[in-house]
């Protein structure tokens, strides 16, 4: 091979590396800091509905109605020192407690406004957690439960020391993933049971199909760039968000709700979660209802 060559070969082999880290700190600025990186999109020429369009008066008095109701303000130190929020709402005659752990990006309020006089009619307490990065809690990134569910597991913790009653964790989205992966933890009691509605089954699968979905890109290689920025600017490892490897081994009864219209998180990844799960388990399949619209 010619001198020639091997620079023209050299300088392709640079520039596509160069290529490659650059897209994959672009999708880490995108899916995990807390500071969204905002990707321009192509104008939709067609109608835009809004798919919660026929709900939304009935959202807006949920929202109203929760903000209204009397709380208590708790905190806890997460295992990295961050100081993370959550809201302590009581029933009298309370039957049990109820975790609530909010979706990508979310808030508390807004994913549960509309679950919250149901859980309070039948008799539940419910902690309404801000996740790390988003409401009042702090962080610098959003890691797909790998760390969440650590977060949840020091949450649910402090419910069980505290109360003789039943503690219950539900989530939605990232929330839904992040308890189910909390079900192979040992807790100092036991759980009474996990509700996860429209949940993935891991990051590394999720990611995959978005980076398809939004930026006809492939998985590879531009996840194992990721997950190196993961690893060196936020302290987790792609493979760490994985509900399937908690499901294998777990210790709670589970209950997985997903809408047969979500296109956000395919149902697909709620049936894999259902097949992996070693203990007691039950689904419900919502036909025609989107994402977090079950």
């Amino acid at each position: 091979m010619s001198k020639k060559i091997r620079k023209s070969t050299a300088a392709v082999l640079a520039a596509g590396t160069a290529g490659i880290l650059y897209t994959g700190h672009r999708f880490y600025q995108f899916a995990v800091q807390k500071e969204m990186l905002r990707v321009p999109r192509k104008k939709h020429t067609g109608a835009h509905t809004d798919p919660l369009a026929e709900y939304r008066g009935q959202l807006d008095g949920a929202a109203a109605e929760l903000a209204s109701l009397p709380g208590e303000d708790r905190t806890i130190l997460s295992e990295d020192g961050l100081c993370l929020h959550a809201r302590y709402y009581r029933v009298k005659e309370a039957k049990r407690v109820v975790l609530c752990a909010h979706g990508y990006r979310g808030t508390a309020s807004g994913d549960f406004c509309d679950k919250v006089q149901f859980l309070r009619e039948a008799g539940c307490d419910l902690l309404l957690i801000d996740e790390r990065s988003c409401g009042d809690s702090e962080g610098e990134a959003i890691t797909f439960g790998a760390k969440e569910a650590r977060d949840i597991i020091l949450w649910a913790q402090t419910l069980l020391q505290e109360t003789d009653m039943p503690v219950y964790l539900y989530g939605v989205s990232l929330g839904a993933s992040s308890v189910l992966m909390t079900a192979d933890h040992a807790f100092s009691r036991e759980l009474s049971g996990i509700i996860a509605d429209c949940g993935f089954s891991s990051m590394q699968e999720i990611l995959a199909y978005l980076l398809k979905r939004w930026m006809k890109l492939p998985a590879f290689p531009v996840l194992p760039v990721l997950d190196l920025f993961c690893r060196v600017r936020a302290g987790f490892s792609v493979n760490e968000a994985d509900a399937q490897k908690a499901l294998r081994s777990s210790r709670v009864p589970v209950l997985l709700i997903h809408g047969t219209e979500d296109h956000f998180v395919p149902p697909e990844n709620t049936l894999r979660n259902y097949e992996a799960c070693a203990g007691d388990r039950d689904i419900l399949l919502v036909e025609g209802a989107g994402h977090n619209m079950s």
